[in-house]
C-alpha cells in the first residue's frame, strides 16, 4: 500500500479543504504549531508528519527534553502523526544535541 503525501506550502486556510481523496499525509512545516492541525485546520482522516523546529537542537538539553514533551503528549492524543525535524539537521547543529535528540526519540514511551 501506497500512501501520498503532500507538502502544501503556503496554502493557509485551504487546510481545512484538503481531504483524504487528495493525500493521506500532510507535512506540517514547523513554523506552524501542531496545536492548530488537528483540531481545526486539518481532516480528522488525515495523518500529519513534521514539525519540529530544528532551531530546538541549539539550545541546552534540558531545554530540547523539555520540548520533547510537547511532542510526545501530542503524539499520545494523535497517532496518526510521523514526526520529523523540519528541514533536517543544520551543518553547525552541535553533534551532542543531534545525538541527544535521537536517544531521547528512541528511549522515549511513545505509546502509553
Amino acid at each position: 500500500m501506497f500512501h501520498l503525501y503532500i507538502f502544501p506550502k503556503g496554502i493557509g486556510i485551504g487546510l481545512s479543504t484538503t481531504t483524504p481523496n487528495y493525500a493521506d499525509y500532510l507535512i506540517w512545516n514547523w513554523e506552524t504549531p501542531l496545536k492548530d492541525s488537528q483540531k481545526s485546520l486539518v481532516h480528522e482522516e488525515i495523518g500529519l508528519q513534521g514539525n519540529i523546529d530544528p532551531r530546538l537542537l541549539y539550545g541546552s538539553q534540558p531545554d530540547i527534553a523539555e520540548a520533547m514533551k510537547y511532542y510526545i503528549r501530542f503524539h499520545k492524543e494523535n497517532k496518526n502523526w510521523i514526526m520529523n525535524l523540519g528541514h533536517g539537521f543544520l551543518p553547525d547543529i552541535p553533534y551532542d544535541n543531534a545525538k541527544y535528540l535521537a536517544d531521547l526519540i528512541l528511549e522515549s514511551d511513545w505509546k502509553s
